[in-house]
């Protein structure tokens, strides 16, 4: 499977970010509202506020080793047409 980091770091990911229409459609599985409730939890906000990048990148990488996050990564990818990996 694809991680985070691979699929941000992409050229691909300012084309999901220009596909408004596939990453709303993500963000309102119910996949992407778990992925975005862990993050609220996690307090991704105030991480990145605080220039912790550690903390940033730990829940992230936990979030997407879960089988809501792993899925919504996966419909990230196909989104852009690209294939996970794994």
């Amino acid at each position: 499977m694809s991680d985070i980091k691979d699929l941000l770091k992409s050229g691909e990911a300012k084309k999901l970010l220009e596909n408004k229409d596939e990453l709303s459609r993500a963000a309102q599985s119910e996949d992407g509202k778990k992925v975005m409730e862990s993050l609220e939890k996690a307090d991704i906000a105030g991480a990145i506020k605080r220039g912790d990048t550690a903390a940033v990148r730990s829940a992230i990488e936990s979030i997407t080793k879960t089988k809501e996050g792993a899925r919504f990564l996966r419909s990230l990818s196909s989104a852009i047409g690209k294939k996970p990996n794994g």
